[in-house]
Formats: C-alpha cells, sequence, structure tokens
C-alpha cells in the first residue's frame, strides 16, 4: 500500500506549509506567530474628498516567512462609495508619498517576545492630498458610515508567500475634512 500525500502548494503538509484552517491559525497564534497591526485612529486635516491609505502591509523578498492575512478592517466616519479599494502590491510603499504614517503591530500571543517581519504603513494623520494608488486592483468595497468594513469575509485569506516581495495596500476616500479612518490587519508567520 503506497502513502498518500497532501499537498499544499506543490508542498507536502509541514510545519512550514500548514494547512489553513482555524486550529491551525489558533495554534500559530499561541506559539507567537500572530499578529495584529492598526493604523491607530487617523484623520485627514483641512481638505476632503481624499484617497488615503488606511493601512499597508507588505512581506519583503528576505523576510524568510510566509504571511497568511485572515482579516482586513477598515473603518470610515463618513459615507463615500466607488472610490474604496484594496490592492496587490510588489513594492514596500513605507515611507513613500502619502505612506509615512507609523502603525502599531503587536504580538497576539501577548507573552511572546516575538516581533513581526511585515512592513507596516498608512497615510499620516493630517493628510492633505491623495495618495498616488500603486500595485493590481483586487477589489472595491462601499465604506459605511461608522462601521467597520471586513474585506475578507466566510473564510478569505491572502497569502503573501516567502520569497517573493508582495503586499497589500488598503485605501479609503474621505470626503469631508477632519473626518476619521483607521485600517487593522490580522496575519500570521510561518
Amino acid at each position: 500500500m503506497s502513502k498518500v500525500s497532501i499537498q499544499l502548494a506543490g508542498v507536502d503538509l509541514s510545519a512550514t506549509n500548514p494547512a489553513i484552517v482555524e486550529a491551525n491559525i489558533q495554534t500559530l497564534i499561541r506559539n507567537g506567530q500572530g499578529f495584529i497591526g492598526t493604523s491607530g485612529n487617523l484623520a485627514t486635516n483641512t481638505n476632503g474628498n481624499l484617497l488615503v491609505c488606511a493601512i499597508s502591509l507588505f512581506n519583503a523578498s528576505n523576510s524568510g516567512k510566509n504571511i497568511l492575512i485572515y482579516s482586513i478592517q477598515v473603518f470610515q466616519n463618513g459615507t463615500e462609495t466607488g472610490s474604496e479599494q484594496w490592492r496587490a502590491t510588489t513594492a514596500d510603499p513605507n515611507g513613500g508619498s502619502g505612506f509615512t504614517g507609523a502603525c502599531t503591530t503587536t504580538n497576539m500571543n501577548l507573552g511572546s517576545a516575538t516581533a513581526s517581519v511585515a512592513s507596516l504603513c498608512c497615510t499620516a494623520t493630517g493628510v492633505t492630498a491623495s495618495v498616488t494608488p500603486t500595485g493590481n486592483l483586487m477589489g472595491v468595497y462601499g465604506a459605511n458610515s461608522n462601521t467597520p468594513n471586513e474585506l475578507l469575509s466566510n473564510g478569505g485569506a491572502i497569502l503573501l508567500p516567502n520569497g517573493s516581495a508582495h503586499g497589500i495596500e488598503v485605501l479609503t476616500k474621505v470626503n469631508n475634512a477632519g473626518n476619521s479612518y483607521s485600517g487593522q490587519v490580522k496575519w500570521v508567520e510561518y
């Protein structure tokens, strides 16, 4: 009798190539490999009608880790439809024009000292000009006033593979001066 091999992406399942199921994500979190990143509450300055980056997460080609994103949330306190978008990127926008905001990353195992390999950024609070989106459009969404929008529903996930530079950026349009916006991402690294 021959051994049956279960593969994911052409590779046998293992600790470095786990099946993407809730139990494995929970195990990765318990092992200090789960993270949450947030932009915090940001606001535009005196200008309205601006396209801003609520949050961007990037996995550099030399990180040594796969990053599996399983939750992306964006919030704004004004209603806008049609301009909200999320994009797949192949270059880290961190530090570029409009992408200078610092985000906070926390290990979801609060007892772990493991730091994330991901690069996070957003549009800084007080912005006065729109950002220029980069990468390929993955989708659009409608921003509901004062309601967080979950972009990965029904068990959806995005894999940013080890050894290749990939990321996501989540953009929202802020209609009125001083309106607030924020982004949050949850992921595991393996």
